[in-house]
């Protein structure tokens, strides 16, 4: 399970991006100590949107980040959403 959802590029693009979050300095892996099966790929550190924009600066995209909620609020998540694309 991951953190966040990728919304609006072709499969190809989704694939790279999500490859480059699921680096380690980008994320890591989550566990909760009372569910020893649960983890969830979390971004790392204080300012995650920070990190979030890099990976898409390094991969020359352009998207809208913004935090999106499941349900009845109960967790969140990371959207990553395209805005026009691939700069040129």
């Amino acid at each position: 399970m991951k953190e966040w959802k990728i919304k609006g590029f072709s499969e190809e693009i989704k694939e790279k991006l999500d490859s480059k979050l699921m680096e380690d300095r980008y994320s890591y892996w989550f566990r909760y100590r009372s569910i020893p099966w649960y983890r969830k790929r979390r971004i790392k550190g204080s300012y995650p949107e920070k990190l979030i924009k890099m990976a898409l600066n390094e991969l020359q995209l352009v998207a809208k980040v913004r935090r999106g909620n499941k349900g009845a609020y109960i967790s969140s998540y990371w959207l990553i959403e395209s805005k026009s694309g691939i700069l040129d």
